[in-house]
C-alpha cells in the first residue's frame, strides 16, 4: 500500500516539472511620468537631501597687501623712490585694493603690474588699484616727495603704505651722513663711495619723516694727525698655532684721522676687529691693516685686534714683530705670554723690551688671559720702529693624575665552619672624577650589594672584574665619603685540622691603610698567621693620638676645639672606632644627642659653659657616663664589651713569620655585619654568633691582593 502511494506522488511531481506553465511573475508596468531608479541611487539621493553641502565661506576681505619694499633716494632736489607691493586677491571679479594714503606733499608717479599700467582710483583719502581675478599679485609704484630745508638739516615724508610689513632702504649723499627716520626702527647703517645707506622698518599706514644732515662740506686744509698710543698684547702658545690679542688705546693730540694703519706681523691672519669707533677693517696687505674710523671728532679710540698663525709640526721657536700703529709719535706697550698645556718658555730682553714681573701686568691685559702668565715685558718705541720678539718653547708631556684615592679601608670578614666567607669593604674615598671602582674578586666570589654614602647603588660585571660605582645621581661630594660593598665566597669546609688561606680583592684605587678584621668560629684554635698583612698590635702605639700608654675604660682628652664645641671619637678596648654609637650631652637645659659617624666621630656646637655630662651607648657595649668640667675639648671614649670577659692570648711564632695575632673581642663591625646577614643581605650563610676576632693592618695597598694564611685545629 505504501509503495502505491509513493509512486503516485512521484508521478504528480514529474508532471508539474514538465508542465509548460511558468510560475515567474511579470514586473509591474510603471505609470507614465515616473522614473525607475536602482535602490543604491535612491539611497544616495535621500542622503544628499538630508545632508545638503555647506555653502562656500566668503573671504573676510576682498584683497590683502602682505608686504611693501621701498627704495628711497634723497637729495637736495627732492625724494624719489619705488615701492614693490606683494599681496593676494581673495574674491572673484573686479576688486578695489587699497595701496597708499593720499598726501599733498607726496605724488604717485606711476603704477604697473607685470609691465602694464594699473588703474588707480581715489576715495576718502586712500588711493586704490582695481585688480581682476583671484590669486597673488605684485605691483610697482613710483612716487616723489618735496624736501623741506632747514638750517643744517633737510627732511621729507615717506608714503603711508597699506601693507602688513613695510621696509625701506634709504640712500643719502655723503659719507657717514646723519640719517634718521621718525616712527621707524633702524636695522643697519653703512657708508661707502660717498653715500650712506640705511635700512629701516616703517609702521604700516603711518607717515614717516626722514631727515638728514645737509651741511655743505667746505673745502679745508686737513691738519696732520698726531697720535700717542698704548698697546697691550697677549701671546697665546697652543699646540700648533700662535694667537695674538692686541688691545689698542689711541689718543689723538691733533687732527681728525679718517683711518688708522696698523703694523701686523707677517704671516698672521686677522681673526676679528672690534671697537666702538671702528667702522670697518680693510684688507690686510704687506704687513698693514687699515681701519676706517666712524667718529673722527673723537679724541680717543679703543679697539681689540685678534691675529692667528698656524705652525706645522708644533712650536719650538718663534720670531714676530709686535703690532703697532703707524705714524704714532710715541707708543708704549706690554706683552705677556700664556700657554695651552705645560711648557717651558724662554724669552730674552732685546731692543726696547724690558722684563716685567707677571704680577705687575696691566689689569686689562691680565683679563685677556685664560691661563697663568708665563712671562711679560714692557717697551716704548718712537715713530715706526719695529719691536721684535723671539722666544723658545719646550713642551712637556702631561703626566697622569690620580682620579681617586681611599684614605682608609675597613674590612670585616665572617667565616663559617663550612668555609664560606662573607666580607664587607668600607672605603673612605676622596674622588676627583673617577666613576667606577674596579674590583677583582677572588675566584668563586659573588658581589651582593654596594652603597655610596649609605644609599644603594647597582654594580656591574665586566670581563676583567666587577665595577662598583663611586658616585650616584644627585650626589655631589665636596670631601671624603663612604663607599662600601659586600661579597660572599665559597670555600672548603674546615676539617679537624689543616691550613687555610684568605684573600682580599685587588682594586684600582690606592689605599692609604687597610684594616682587616677576621671573625672565625670559636670551635677552632688558630695559630701561625702569615701573609701580606701584619697584626694591628704592631702599629697601635704609633697610631695612638698621644705618646701616653693606652688606659682602658678611661676618658681621655685628645685635643682643643673652639669655645662651645665638644667632640671626639668612640672606640672599643682595642682602639678600633665604633660607628653608630649614641652620644648624649647634657648641661642644664641644654640636651643634644648624635650618632657617631663611620669613623666613630661626634661633634656638638653651642654647648653652654659649666660642667657637662656626656653619655655614650652602643648595643653590645656597656654604657659610659662621665662629667667634664666644660666644653672646648676633643675627647676619646673607650667602651667595654658587655658580658664578655677580656682575655689576651699570645700566639707563638717562628722566626720569619708574618707576625703574631692576638685573640680580641668582636668589634661593632662584626655585630653590624651579623645583623645584615640575618635581615638585609639576600644570602643564606651560617655565620657563627660566637667566635674569635683577629685584626690585621696593611699600609699603602696599590692594585694588589692581600692574602692571609693560618693553621687551625679543632678544640
Amino acid at each position: 500500500m505504501r509503495a502505491i502511494i509513493l509512486r503516485s506522488m512521484l508521478t504528480a511531481c514529474a508532471s508539474l516539472l514538465l508542465s509548460p506553465v511558468s510560475f515567474a511573475q511579470t514586473p509591474p508596468v510603471a505609470p507614465p511620468g515616473s522614473v525607475t531608479l536602482p535602490l543604491v541611487d535612491y539611497d544616495k539621493l535621500v542622503d544628499r537631501a538630508a545632508h545638503p553641502p555647506a555653502p562656500a565661506e566668503r573671504p573676510p576681505v576682498a584683497a590683502v597687501v602682505a608686504r611693501a619694499d621701498l627704495q628711497v633716494r634723497v637729495s637736495a632736489a627732492g625724494v624719489h623712490g619705488t615701492a614693490t607691493l606683494q599681496g593676494e586677491v581673495l574674491s572673484e571679479g573686479r576688486v578695489r585694493v587699497p595701496l597708499v594714503d593720499r598726501t599733498p606733499t607726496i605724488a604717485l608717479l606711476d603704477a604697473q603690474q607685470a609691465g602694464a599700467p594699473v588703474p588707480i582710483v581715489t576715495e576718502g583719502g586712500t588711493m586704490s588699484a582695481i585688480l581682476s581675478g583671484r590669486g597673488p599679485f605684485t605691483l610697482t609704484l613710483a612716487f616723489g616727495s618735496d624736501v623741506t630745508s632747514e638750517p643744517g638739516r633737510a627732511s621729507a615724508l615717506l608714503p603711508a603704505m597699506w601693507a602688513g610689513t613695510v621696509r625701506a632702504t634709504i640712500e643719502a649723499p655723503g659719507d657717514n651722513a646723519d640719517v634718521r627716520v621718525a616712527e621707524a626702527l633702524i636695522g643697519s647703517r653703512s657708508s661707502s663711495a660717498g653715500k650712506t645707506v640705511v635700512e629701516v622698518t616703517l609702521q604700516p599706514r603711518v607717515l614717516s619723516l626722514v631727515y638728514w644732515s645737509s651741511r655743505e662740506q667746505a673745502v679745508r686744509t686737513l691738519r696732520e694727525a698726531r697720535l700717542v698710543t698704548d698697546v697691550k698684547t697677549l701671546v697665546t702658545v697652543a699646540e700648533a698655532d700662535l694667537r695674538l690679542a692686541s688691545l689698542f688705546d689711541v689718543n689723538v693730540l691733533q687732527g681728525e684721522p679718517e683711518q688708522l694703519d696698523l703694523q701686523v706681523p707677517d704671516g698672521y691672519e686677522v681673526v676679528s676687529v672690534s671697537g666702538g669707533s671702528v667702522e670697518s677693517a680693510g684688507q690686510q696687505q704687506g704687513g698693514r691693516l687699515t681701519l676706517a674710523i666712524r667718529e673722527r671728532a673723537r679724541q680717543r679710540h679703543q679697539f681689540l685686534v685678534t691675529l692667528e698663525r698656524t705652525i706645522a709640526g708644533g712650536i719650538q721657536h718663534a720670531d714676530l714683530a709686535l703690532p703697532g700703529v703707524q705714524g704714532a709719535q710715541r707708543e708704549t706697550g706690554e706683552v705677556a705670554w700664556e700657554a695651552v698645556g705645560t711648557i717651558d718658555l724662554t724669552a730674552t730682553e732685546a731692543g726696547p723690551l724690558r722684563r716685567l714681573d707677571v704680577s705687575e701686568v696691566n689689569a686689562s691685559l691680565s683679563a685677556l688671559a685664560r691661563s697663568p702668565l708665563l712671562a711679560a715685558f714692557r717697551y716704548q718705541r718712537r715713530g715706526d720702529e719695529r719691536v721684535p720678539v723671539a722666544f723658545d718653547v719646550r713642551r712637556f708631556a702631561d703626566a697622569p693624575v690620580l682620579g681617586a684615592a681611599a684614605e682608609d679601608a675597613t674590612v670585616t670578614t665572617l667565616v663559617s665552619s663550612e668555609g664560606r666567607a662573607l666580607t664587607e669593604f668600607m672605603l673612605r674615598v676622596r674622588n676627583r672624577g673617577q666613576l667606577f671602582l674596579k674590583v677583582g674578586l677572588p675566584k668563586g666570589a659573588t658581589l651582593l650589594s654596594a652603597e655610596v654614602e649609605g644609599q644603594p647603588v647597582k654594580p656591574v660585571d665586566a670581563p676583567d672584574g666587577a665595577r662598583v660605582p663611586l658616585t650616584r645621581p644627585g650626589f655631589r661630594p665636596a670631601g671624603p665619603y663612604t663607599v662600601s660593598f659586600v661579597y660572599v665566597e665559597s670555600g672548603s669546609s674546615f676539617g679537624r685540622k689543616g691550613d687555610a688561606e684568605m684573600k682580599l680583592p685587588r682594586m684600582d684605587l690606592p689605599l692609604e691603610a687597610l684594616h682587616w678584621e677576621v671573625f672565625l668560629p670559636e670551635r677552632y684554635k688558630v695559630k701561625r698567621f702569615e701573609g701580606d698583612a701584619m697584626p694591628d698590635t704592631w702599629i697601635a702605639p704609633l697610631a695612638a693620638p698621644s705618646s701616653e700608654p693606652f688606659v682602658p675604660h678611661a676618658f681621655r682628652r685628645t685635643g682643643v676645639l673652639r669655645p662651645g664645641q665638644l667632640g671626639g671619637v668612640a672606640i672599643d678596648t682595642s682602639g678600633a672606632v665604633l660607628p653608630g654609637a649614641t652620644v648624649e650631652v647634657v648641661q642644664g637645659s641644654y640636651r643634644q644627642s648624635q650618632v657617631t659617624t663611620g669613623r666613630g666621630e661626634f661633634l656638638f656646637s653651642g654647648v653652654p659653659s659649666g660642667p657637662v655630662t656626656i653619655t655614650v651607648e652602643l648595643m653590645g657595649f656597656r654604657p659610659f657616663t662621665t662629667v667634664l668640667p666644660g666644653a672646648g675639648v676633643s675627647v676619646e671614649v673607650p667602651l667595654q664589651v658587655a658580658g664578655v670577659q677580656e682575655s689576651v692570648r699570645v700566639m707563638a711564632q717562628q722566626p720569619g713569620a708574618a707576625g703574631t695575632a692576638a685573640f680580641l673581642a668582636p668589634s661593632q663591625n662584626v655585630v653590624n655585619l651579623q645583623q645584615r646577614v640575618s635581615g638585609v643581605l639576600p644570602v643564606r650563610i651560617d655565620v657563627p654568633r660566637n667566635g674569635q676576632s683577629f685584626r690585621f693592618v696593611r699600609p699603602l695597598v696599590l692594585d694588589e691582593e692581600t692574602a692571609l694564611r693560618f693553621e687551625y685545629k679543632m678544640r
